[in-house]
């Protein structure tokens, strides 16, 4: 175990079979415990509070935990009414730490920004704005956004394989990369710009496609809209 770390080991099963991202995945719902193995761990602080990425293996799926860990006089009453973040008590050698999804911990968020990017970008806010299956979703300062994957593919990202190669060529319309973690050729985070109020291509051809079916002909073949309505599908 890397030094400066509480012994993640017997934790990461039981919090797995907690997380509904994970049972999704795994198809273990109602399990107490989930086989798990810790593949490999890197410290990314490890002065208290400290903060780890912890790579896990279930079988043939691979888990990404970004974990965090405070004194265990002082974390519970941090985390609040975040119980679900918290895998267990453990160690670091040096104190009796309560170990918690980093995600919980404001203050630890801002530091993964500095690691995910190698120092290259900091920030001085971070707030969490979306949680999926496949990853957490951060924005700092309002200026720059991060995907941090729960779940690992066993070969690189296409989303980040295409934007990082768009990138390279001069292609700018698109938010830039401004950070791409990975370790072991494993695709751990994306860091790109973000802009305030900007939305979703997704967001947009949702918009087109309602407004592009509001416009369908009852009785037409198929209930077809006419080829003019098309442009003037509201998203496009």
């Amino acid at each position: 175990m890397a030094p400066h770390a509480p012994d993640f080991a017997p934790l990461v099963g039981p919090y797995l079979a907690r997380q509904d991202w994970a049972q999704s995945v795994l198809h273990a719902y109602g399990a107490a415990i989930v086989p798990a193995e810790i593949v490999d761990v890197e410290v990314l602080r490890s002065s208290l509070p400290g903060l780890a990425s912890v790579v896990v293996a279930s079988g043939e799926d691979v888990f990404h935990l970004v974990l965090g860990w405070r004194e265990l006089s002082v974390a519970p009453g941090m985390l609040g009414a975040r119980p679900h973040a918290v895998l267990g008590p453990g160690n670091d050698g040096e104190a009796d730490v309560l170990v918690y999804d980093a995600m919980a911990d404001s203050d630890l968020v801002v530091d993964l920004l500095r690691a995910a990017s190698g120092g290259s970008a900091e920030a001085h806010q971070a707030r969490l704005v979306q949680s999926l299956v496949s990853h957490s979703s951060v924005v700092y300062d309002d200026q720059l956004f991060m995907k941090c994957y729960r779940v690992i593919e066993p070969r690189p990202r296409p989303e980040i394989e295409m934007m990082l190669r768009l990138d390279e060529v001069g292609f700018n319309h698109m938010l830039a990369p401004v950070a791409h973690w990975s370790r072991g050729g494993r695709d751990l985070a994306i860091v790109r710009e973000f802009i305030p109020g900007a939305i979703e291509g997704k967001a947009l051809a949702l918009t087109s496609l309602r407004d592009l079916l509001a416009r369908a002909e009852p009785g037409a073949p198929g209930d077809a809209a006419a080829f003019e309505h098309v442009g003037l599908a509201g998203g496009d």
